[in-house]
């Protein structure tokens, strides 16, 4: 999710649960050619951002079930969030010759002299979850990945339905937005796509955005900058948090200024994280009026799919069309909760 690699802290028939379908469901034929992994299964490597906070580790779950169904051995890294640390696994998993990379970016322009490189060795590799710029997607075989900006604009418009209803259509409200990092592609879509949603509904309250905050997508860290702007803000009405793995930092600084529970700010939040989920399902009065689901284990599996449709030399055109695949998201609210949670998934 995808938050994206910094981050900290990430159904029913009753809804409608819109997926993408499984691609490959042929078990052990694998297809590629490498160095051989556990009980002659292909090498295949997953650079992941970073762990930590529950979306990756399910993410890469969902990778790695799916790549030992396909005949390969997956080997999974986790950049820490840092390109530097990242850019050095990809060149140790080029070294050993992996038969292809599913890849997770910390950081897409920083990685681009190995991506450049793995072209050059003629190893496949799949992006997933992180926003990449359109110019660094020409030589991966895919893209795997969600809409932040269609995700996010569904929580803007819930946002803004809730406001509505709460106040009418002539009084401003102001919004906080809490975010990543500044100037991360993750947090100018979910900002665009939150403005853009919120914007989309007819006689919302006006929107005084505040001063973007930062939590660097872990709750902890987003509890002091939060907590500043409340208590200088005791009207806040509306807080969008960029993702779900943030919201205990949320909770503990609304708590702190008595703000939080008292049906005095709306929380619209990203993920679809089943803890935020069952909270809605069991509190009707929770502040947290929607979240929603981007399936990281969905992603994972997709991807994998992927790379060992490239590892048989199938034309991506054809396996990716315009090389990118989204995986559609669900909106989850009050109504919905009960319905959507699952008690033995993370996500």
């Amino acid at each position: 999710m995808s938050v994206r690699t910094r981050a900290a802290n990430r159904l029913s028939t009753k809804i409608a649960l819109l997926t993408i379908p499984i691609l490959l469901t042929t078990a052990c034929a694998g297809g590629g050619t490498g160095p051989s992994g556990a009980a002659g299964l292909t090498k295949i490597g997953f650079a992941q951002g970073n762990f930590g906070n529950g979306w990756y580790e399910v993410n890469a779950k969902g990778a790695t079930d799916e790549a030992k169904k396909l005949g390969h051995d997956l080997e999974v890294v986790s950049g820490g969030g840092d390109p530097v640390t990242q850019n050095s696994q990809l060149s140790n998993f080029i070294t050993k010759g992996v038969a292809g990379l599913i890849i997770n970016p910390t950081d897409p322009q920083a990685l681009s002299s190995n991506l450049s490189r793995l072209k050059d060795e003629k190893i496949p590799f799949v992006l997933v979850n992180a926003g990449v710029k359109p110019e660094l997607l020409a030589d991966s075989y895919c893209y795997v990945t969600e809409d932040e900006k269609v995700n996010a604009g569904l929580v803007g418009a819930e946002m803004a339905r809730a406001l509505k209803a709460k106040q009418g259509a002539t009084k401003p409200v102001k919004i906080l937005l809490v975010l990543g990092f500044a100037g991360d592609t993750n947090s100018a879509n979910r900002e665009a796509g939150f403005k853009e949603g919120y914007a989309s509904v007819a006689g919302a309250p006006p929107a005084q955005y505040l001063e973007n905050v930062y939590g660097k997508w872990a709750a902890d860290t987003a509890v002091a900058p939060v907590r500043s702007v409340a208590t200088g803000n005791p009207d806040l009405q509306g807080m969008f948090v960029g993702t779900d793995s943030m919201l205990p930092g949320v909770q503990q600084a609304l708590t702190s200024v008595n703000m939080w529970g008292k049906g005095e700010v709306a929380i619209a939040s990203y993920d679809g994280q089943m803890k935020v989920v069952k909270q809605m399902k069991e509190d009707p009065n929770s502040p947290v009026i929607a979240t929603v689901a981007n399936l990281p284990a969905q992603q994972g599996i997709i991807a994998a799919q992927m790379l060992e449709r490239a590892l048989k030399g199938e034309d991506k055109n054809a396996a990716c069309p315009g090389n990118k695949i989204f995986v559609k998201p669900t909106l989850i609210t009050h109504e919905n909760a009960s319905s959507y949670y699952k008690s033995d998934s993370d996500y």
